[in-house]
């Protein structure tokens, strides 16, 4: 599988080239120590395509430009201010980063060794003072319950994936340069030594969502589980999207209460958005680097502890 550099055509894994303003399978992920995907697997190249012709159908403009949602497949059925009308949350469309803006990016400056943050006594306190800081710059943190990647913040550390596996994702999921391997490899080293350190410990995911839900209710959501499911918690989804596309999201309550599946969703469009942001957080052209890298590759990380291995990846590019 060859990924062209101008971003318009893609050579998919049977050897033909499709034009990119159509979602198509870019990869099945070559990880994956989860469960999520043996329940609703795509089993053929018919069940693949009509899937991702689902998917294209449920890409829409964004309605929420200044944070990110968690890149959940569960629907949300109400937000911590209240809200539960079933319309009013089908039309809220956000950009989508593993675990919500706040938390993706802490993982990320973090991982960048970046100097705002090397005061910082433990994650807790490097979420609060990114949260912080990127309030200044007009986003909003966001979030929900019974999150997977607030909860495997450590462990998504201790399980990280090898670089070759991940450098052979990049293409499907971000933007990928002469440096990315470089960055990868800096990044892996830092978060190694923070973890020997210590310093993922302290976090709590019932802090982070008391915290959430008492200074971001309109963004923390409840999002519909299984209570009877112990293996997935309701996570039911049947692949990835990708999203590339500046200005556009995934309509996922529209498209499980429509078509009866599921799908997480990664909107790594949203990092050119965070160009100022990361340009104030990162005290050099490597640190800033090191930043935007490792929020393109944290959902890989994110989702190798929820999906089986093969788990298919699709793609909806510029």
């Amino acid at each position: 599988m060859v990924f062209k550099n101008n971003g318009k055509l893609m050579e998919r894994m049977h050897g033909e080239f499709e034009p990119m303003s159509s979602v198509v399978l870019a990869a099945r992920l070559p990880f994956g120590i989860g469960k999520v995907g043996e329940r609703y697997p795509l089993v053929n190249d018919a069940e693949i395509q009509e899937f991702a012709e689902q998917l294209g159908s449920y890409i829409r403009p964004l309605t929420i430009t200044n944070t990110a949602d968690c890149v959940d497949d569960r629907p949300t059925i109400a937000l911590g201010d209240g809200t539960n009308d079933p319309e009013t949350l089908e039309s809220r469309i956000t950009y989508q980063l593993a675990g919500g803006l706040g938390l993706a990016l802490t993982k990320a400056a973090v991982g960048a060794d970046a100097a705002y943050l090397r005061d910082s006594k433990n994650f807790q306190e490097a979420y609060l003072t990114t949260v912080e800081q990127m309030t200044r710059y007009g986003f909003t943190e966001s979030g929900h319950k019974d999150c997977g990647a607030s909860k495997a913040v450590e462990k998504s550390v201790v399980n990280e994936l090898n670089e070759a596996d991940l450098l052979a994702t990049v293409p499907a999921l971000t933007h990928a340069d002469d440096y990315t391997a470089y960055y990868i490899e800096r990044n892996w080293q830092t978060k190694r030594q923070k973890l020997e350190d210590g310093f993922y410990g302290a976090w709590s995911n019932t802090w982070h969502e008391g915290f959430l839900s008492d200074k971001f209710a309109q963004n923390f959501s409840i999002l519909a589980e299984n209570p009877n499911d112990e293996d997935t918690h309701g996570h039911d989804a049947s692949g990835v999207l990708v999203i590339q596309t500046d200005g556009m999201g995934f309509a996922k309550n529209m498209f499980t209460r429509e078509t009866g599946r599921m799908a997480f969703a990664d909107t790594p469009s949203m990092i050119p958005k965070l160009a100022e942001l990361i340009k104030a957080l990162g005290g050099s052209e490597e640190e800033r680097g090191r930043i935007s890298v490792e929020l393109g590759v944290d959902p890989a990380q994110v989702l190798n502890g929820l999906v089986v291995k093969d788990f298919p990846a699709f793609v909806k590019a510029a």
